[in-house]
Parts: C-alpha cells; sequence; structure tokens
C-alpha cells in the first residue's frame, strides 16, 4: 500500500512539474519583442540608419492608461477593420510592449515598412491593422525562426511557403524577402479567412495551422478562437491578443511619427556561377556579414548560381574589377581538390604481365594474392579498393610473374592448427603418407582452410585438388604433408 502512495506522489509530481514548465514556456512573440535590438540584422541596419528623433533611448510612451475598467472601451476607439477586445492576456502584452526603449525601435520599423504594407493590404482586402503581424512574429527581422519552423517577417512556415510560390532550398529562402513574404502571407491569410469568416480564427490559424484548428473545433465543439484557445501550443496561440496589444501600442506610442531611415545606397549584379563569400572577402576585402546584410534571403556564404546578388554602391566597383580574380582564387586555392596523402607506390613486378582476374564465390583477397604471388595490399592498389571486401565477377587486375600462379617453396610438412575450444583438430582425417584430408565446412574458403596447417597456402590446396577458388560444404579436400 505504502509502494502504491509512493508512485501516485511521484506521477503527481511529474505532473506539476510538467504543467509548471509548460506554464513558463515564453511565447515566440514575447522572445521576438525582447530580443529586438540584440539581433545582429537590426544592429547592422541601425548603423546604417539616419533616426529622425533626437534620442530614442530616452523617449518615454505618452499612453493612456489602460485597466480591465476602460479596456474595452480605450480599444474600441481604435478598431477599424478589426475587432478589439479586452481581457488579462491582452493586457499581458501591453506591459510587455510598453516597457523599455524596444517598442520605439519596432514602431520605427513598422513606420518604415508601413507603407508598401498598407497598399498590399488593401490590394488583398485585408485589415490594415495586420501590417503589425510581421512586427509581432520577426520584429521585422527577416533571420527570426520560431519553433515550430516559422521562419522570416512573417513567420511562414515550409508547405505554405511552397504553395504560394516562394523558393526555399538549399541555398535561398525567400520567407527572409520582404516583398516576397508579405505577397506570400497576405494570400495565406485571404485563404484562410474564406474558410473560418472570422479574423481571429484565421489568425489562430495563421499561426498554429488549420488543421490543429479544425480538429480543435470539432473535438470540443467549438466555434470561437476563445473557446479553443487553452488547447493551443503556448509558443504560438497567443497571435490574437498579441496583435490587439500591438494595435493599441503602436497608437499610443508617442515615437509613431518617427522611422527609422535606412541608408541603402546599392547596386546589384549577376551571379552566374556559384561563388563563395569566404573568395570575396579574400580578395575584395568585402565582409561575409554585410554580404549576408544586403543578401537576407541566402542561407548559406555562397551566392549560387543564376543569382542577382546585392552589394553596397561604395564596393561595387571593387568587385567588378577583381571579379575574374575572386573566381580563379575560389577555383584555384578554395576548392583545389584535396590530395590524397602519400602511400607507398607498389612497382609492377619485373616481368609481370597483365592479368584479369574474374572473382568466383569463395573468393578472397588473400586467396587471390598468394595464388599469383602478389601482396593484398598490391591488389588494392591496382584495382583501387580501399577496404578487402570484393564480389563475386568483379574483374581484378593483376600483375603476376610469367602469367601464371607462383610455386610456393617446398617446406616441412605440415602441422594442423591445435582447436583449443574442442580439444582436437577437427575434419583432418588420416590418409597415406603424401597427404592428409579435410572436409569442408559451412563458412569455409580456402584462405581459412589454408591458415589450420603450416606452410600451407591456398594455391598449394588448388593444385593438389585441381580445383579452383569454388567449395561445396562436404567436399573432402587433400592437404599435401610438407
Amino acid at each position: 500500500m505504502l509502494k502504491i502512495k509512493k508512485t501516485y506522489l511521484f506521477l503527481f509530481s511529474l505532473l506539476l512539474a510538467s504543467s509548471f514548465l509548460i506554464a513558463q514556456e515564453e511565447s515566440s512573440y514575447t522572445t521576438e519583442f525582447n530580443n529586438l535590438t540584440t539581433s545582429i540584422y537590426f544592429k547592422s541596419l541601425l548603423k546604417i540608419s539616419d533616426l529622425n528623433t533626437p534620442n530614442p533611448t530616452k523617449e518615454q510612451s505618452n499612453k493612456l492608461q489602460i485597466d480591465s475598467l476602460n479596456g474595452d472601451s480605450i480599444l474600441k476607439t481604435l478598431e477599424n477593420n478589426f475587432s478589439l477586445t479586452y481581457n488579462s492576456k491582452v493586457q499581458e502584452y501591453i506591459n510587455l510592449y510598453s516597457n523599455g526603449k524596444n517598442i520605439h525601435f519596432l514602431n520605427y520599423l513598422i513606420n518604415y515598412y508601413s507603407p508598401n504594407l498598407i497598399t498590399l493590404l488593401n490590394k488583398n482586402n485585408l485589415p490594415t491593422e495586420f501590417l503589425l503581424i510581421p512586427a509581432i512574429c520577426s520584429g521585422f527581422n527577416p533571420n527570426s525562426m520560431n519553433n515550430f519552423g516559422g521562419t522570416g517577417f512573417w513567420h511562414l512556415n515550409y508547405p505554405q511557403a511552397l504553395k504560394y510560390g516562394l523558393a526555399v532550398n538549399e541555398y535561398v529562402d525567400e520567407r527572409k524577402d520582404i516583398n516576397k513574404s508579405s505577397e506570400a502571407a497576405l494570400k495565406y491569410l485571404t485563404h484562410l479567412n474564406s474558410l473560418y469568416n472570422n479574423w481571429e480564427l484565421t489568425l489562430a490559424a495563421y499561426s498554429s495551422g488549420s488543421g490543429n484548428i479544425n480538429n480543435l473545433l470539432n473535438r470540443h465543439n467549438a466555434s470561437t478562437y476563445q473557446e479553443i484557445y487553452p488547447y493551443l501550443n503556448t509558443n504560438t496561440r497567443d497571435i490574437v491578443p498579441a496583435l490587439q496589444a500591438m494595435i493599441y501600442c503602436y497608437a499610443q506610442n508617442n515615437s509613431n511619427g518617427n522611422k527609422i531611415e535606412p541608408k541603402l545606397d546599392v547596386d546589384t549584379f549577376y551571379i552566374e556561377h556559384q561563388l563563395q563569400f569566404k573568395a570575396i572577402e579574400d580578395v575584395a576585402k568585402i565582409n561575409t556579414k554585410e554580404l549576408f546584410f544586403y543578401n537576407p534571403t541566402l542561407n548559406k556564404a555562397v551566392f549560387p548560381a543564376s543569382f542577382e546578388a546585392v552589394f553596397p554602391k561604395s564596393k561595387m566597383d571593387k568587385f567588378y574589377q577583381l571579379c575574374d580574380s575572386i573566381y580563379y582564387y575560389q577555383d584555384s586555392v578554395l576548392l583545389k581538390p584535396i590530395e590524397k596523402p602519400q602511400t607507398e607506390q607498389f612497382v609492377i613486378p619485373t616481368g609481370s604481365e597483365p592479368i584479369t582476374y574474374t572473382v568466383k564465390s569463395g573468393d578472397v583477397l588473400g586467396v587471390i594474392a598468394e595464388k599469383y604471388d602478389v601482396r593484398v595490399s598490391q591488389l588494392q592498389d591496382w584495382n583501387n579498393i580501399s577496404g578487402t571486401r570484393i564480389d563475386i565477377g568483379q574483374k581484378l587486375l593483376i600483375y603476376s610473374k610469367a602469367n601464371a600462379p607462383s610455386r610456393v617453396k617446398e617446406t616441412k610438412a605440415p602441422e594442423p592448427v591445435y582447436n583449443e575450444k574442442n580439444d582436437k583438430v577437427e575434419d583432418i582425417e588420416p590418409s597415406n603418407e603424401d597427404y592428409i584430408t579435410y572436409t569442408v565446412k559451412s563458412g569455409d574458403n580456402l584462405w581459412v582452410i589454408a591458415k589450420k596447417y603450416s606452410g600451407i597456402s591456398a594455391q598449394n590446396i588448388m593444385d593438389l585438388n585441381g580445383i579452383d577458388g569454388n567449395l561445396d560444404v562436404g567436399q573432402v579436400l587433400k592437404i599435401k604433408k610438407k
């Protein structure tokens, strides 16, 4: 009884621990906001940008105080095409987006990207508030990823990216292209809304997958986002309250009128053949990080073939002048074939002629080597064999003296190898004074049998018995006494 109680107590503890961990899991929207100004991409963008504000790090939000008493009324004043509802989860994200300098920098990014996004949203008849989806998903960082494969500005998953025409392969991921990914994401949102005719369910399906949403709606006999919210994955389920909170904070923050102004003075160059960043950096001294910044869709430090590369204009002339040298350096130094380490070169025996030997059943390199009085390493070298495996029917080139099997020097009479396990020499039958006999067992080959007798080779056995390398179980072989 005590053991049963301890078992239940242990299982209950595990349940509590797992529940605690799930509860503590940070949503991807919280992670992206907290990491906004620490990303390499943002730092690079800020370095080449102007901010039309004197001191962004010391700006303070000048917003209406919102709480459970006035939350709904304040949000209603901000409604346009997307209904806003106040609840504790929305307040949680308002608190997040209201603290620190990150909201100011995020607003600068929103204002920079918003003109093109609003044009696309109007074209697709989608709420203009949806321009804030990439703000909460990625913080407008093309290299952002969530825990479920969502990548790029809009956190599109791989299947949706392919479905809506984006290239995603070993070298390129167009989910990291703001224009192409925006068009794909908005087409996806339009399709989802045609299925649900409800913006909250549309957003939930966008972040968690329509299959998951459909299953939860059916399983729980539900019809709203709020009803299935507790069962959604904690990493992505907060897209609705996060978007509602961002709409409020974006409207209230006093940096709303300011925007980041990147000085993107760039030029393009058509890369006909694949080109490594290292070759460019070593020859033209153009930094790899800089190349990644201007070409965010790339997954590797290499321009693939037939790619339109972007370079800062200040370095375009240098690259163009050194282009041939860069390719030559890549091909002759970086991509130079790795030479195999020098190994012993076996000299073809004097007076030998090439023989083509066809591997038979039971053959091993050792048997063939002894038959032709050569070394196993020579067979490997002549036939470019790295290991010892050979296949029946395989053709081997052999340089053998006088084009014939070698003769084995006369030695003393054979001494059967003692088998410690059975305390006897197995399957060896006494015969006349010239030879003894051996009965072939399963798994035997001439190499194995010859090793049982001192001074006997596989070739000796073949010569005495008039056979090739093929053996049959139960076959009786003569073994010459030495």
